[in-house]
């Protein structure tokens, strides 16, 4: 068998090129679209982190609030259950 000449050589050298170019660009689209998936993911948590709080102060004062007590323990514990989700 012939050793590959300069031609191929180049040829297969730059076929290696773009595929290296095209996943490197593939990679920064999904960590680009990871980035945007994270933020989402934490704008969320911290917003039912704040509710959870928000809830939990509310039920530890029960005697304040009176009637809604009950109310306000059950939604504690269905935000609860959505963060442990």
């Amino acid at each position: 068998m012939r050793p590959p000449t300069f031609y191929q050589k180049c040829r297969d050298q730059q076929w290696h090129i773009n595929h290296l170019e095209h996943q490197q660009a593939q990679h920064i689209e999904q960590i680009r679209n990871l980035k945007d998936r994270l933020a989402i993911e934490t704008a969320r948590q911290s917003r039912v982190d704040a509710n959870i709080t928000y809830v939990a102060h509310k039920a530890t004062n029960m005697e304040e609030v009176g009637g809604d007590a009950f109310l306000l323990r059950s939604r504690f514990f269905s935000l609860k259950d959505e963060h442990s989700n």
